[in-house]
């Protein structure tokens, strides 16, 4: 008696709609599985090498950042040793007069190098 009755309540009272899967599934040509697997192979590949390149030009514009960072430090440098070179009060001995006249090619130099690059000369 009660077993005809659970079944025709659940058999009506489905929510769920079923769906027969023979009348709705689609036969997909051979190669579409595998044209699609190579494109997904292929924008992985392509991302991969698009954020290699990317990250290789952010090093290589720090390194050029850090080049002229120590280009600048090196010049600055020079020009403090040939100022207290300048102001000792009296004579220099024969190593100073020559790091003196070094320290003032390359700081006549680094000037003439910075105009030309400003375009003033």
């Amino acid at each position: 008696k009660w077993c005809t009755f659970l079944t025709t309540i659940t058999e009506e009272s489905s929510k769920k709609t079923k769906i027969s899967d023979r009348d709705e599934t689609k036969v997909r040509p051979l190669g579409v599985k595998a044209a699609k697997a190579n494109e997904k192979k292929r924008t992985k590949v392509s991302g991969e090498e698009t954020k290699g390149s990317a990250s290789l030009k952010v090093l290589h514009q720090v390194w050029e950042i850090r080049d002229k960072d120590n280009l600048a430090k090196e010049r600055l440098s020079n020009k403090k040793i040939l100022e207290g070179l300048l102001a000792k009060p009296g004579g220099l001995t024969e190593t100073e007069l020559e790091l003196k006249n070094t320290l003032m090619t390359e700081v006549l130099k680094n000037i003439r190098e910075t105009r030309q690059e400003l375009g003033e000369d």
